[in-house]
């Protein structure tokens, strides 16, 4: 919570020093793409029975609603959803597993934004996570084929939000953006008494049960950005908003 409060009051102050710019610019817009994600901890990882894969895809997708202090900061909120999915090979002795955990959850997340002359772009901010019904699914299925993961995660948990791209502006109000996005949760993913997901399934017996797990993914976005307002300071000093069209 301490570093969820920290990256907050980070974004005011950085604000603050651009709250008096005469000229703002409100925008809306749609974002979404795909990539790989995984449930990461030092003792999996570490584990030779235990194989991590990036085969299988996860998605996102979200509306935002934000505002430009002049020509290159700004802060903008999204909620959306993202679908998780991370498989894991599973070695015993004598056989192979394939391991699929499916994550769907719904995100807010808060953002400071900032822009360059030359068109590229870094976000960065926390991300808000609530969990729907996650679910394990195991291959082959001689051996307990679905799994309710939901009960082992923690309802919410926080990631922290980055992305790094590039900007094509189509017109003077709409803006292309791609690039690339990825996060890392701060907090367990895990309850504290439950096994990691990756390996509690009843066959394989782990050398090591406890420790963080850390949900991270990386992925390649596209947003569409339309500024539909500007709000600018009149000659009589007063703040008038404008539509843009």
């Amino acid at each position: 919570m301490k570093k969820i409060i920290f990256t907050i009051l980070v974004v005011f102050v950085a604000l603050s020093a651009f709250s008096q710019e005469k000229l703002k610019r409100l925008n809306v817009g749609v974002r979404g793409g795909v990539g790989v994600a995984t449930v990461f901890s030092s003792q999996t990882w570490e584990d030779d029975a235990i194989g991590y894969q990036y085969d299988r895809p996860s998605y996102w997708g979200e509306g935002r609603l934000g505002i430009m202090f002049g020509d290159y900061i700004g802060v903008s909120g999204a909620v959306g959803s993202v679908l998780y999915v991370a498989p894991y090979r599973l070695y015993t002795m004598r056989n192979e597993f394939t391991r699929k955990l499916t994550i769907p959850t719904t995100s807010f997340v808060l953002l400071f934004n900032l822009e360059t002359s030359r068109g590229f772009f870094l976000d960065i901010g926390p991300r808000l996570h609530h969990i729907g019904a996650a679910k394990i699914t195991n291959s082959p299925l001689g051996w307990e084929p679905y799994v309710d993961l939901k009960p082992k995660l923690k309802k919410n948990f926080v990631n922290v939000d980055f992305a790094l791209g590039a900007a094509s502006y189509l017109t003077d109000y709409l803006t292309l953006k791609a690039g690339f996005r990825g996060n890392y949760s701060l907090n367990n993913l895990i309850k504290d008494d439950c096994v990691l997901p990756t390996i509690g399934n009843g066959i394989y017996t782990p050398a090591y049960t406890g420790g963080k797990a850390s949900l991270i993914s990386f992925m390649l976005s596209v947003e569409l950005v339309y500024t539909f307002g500007i709000v600018g300071e009149t000659n009589d000093g007063k703040n008038r908003f404008m539509f843009t069209h």
